[in-house]
């Protein structure tokens, strides 16, 4: 994402004002979580009682290298 503002100059009933223009760049920020572990619980309450008995996630093999490979890539441009 890319924003630029140009230099400008505009005078009010005060005061002068002189901008120098400005530009923003921003990139997409990739986050990957390889491995998440959700422990059991037990959860008691007057409308009922909820049991989870945990879980694990982790990322497919593939989805991994290409994450890998695509932040490789993305280095090269800030270099």
């Amino acid at each position: 994402m890319r924003n630029d503002t140009q230099a400008s100059h505009y005078k009010n009933q005060l005061a002068g004002h002189f901008s120098l223009g400005g530009s923003s760049r921003r990139i997409k920020v990739a986050r990957m979580q390889p491995i998440s572990v959700q422990k059991p619980h037990i959860k008691a309450d007057c409308s009922g009682i909820d049991v989870f008995l945990g879980g694990v996630n982790y990322v497919d093999t593939q989805y991994f290298i290409d994450f890998m490979k695509s932040v490789g890539g993305a280095a090269k441009s800030y270099s």
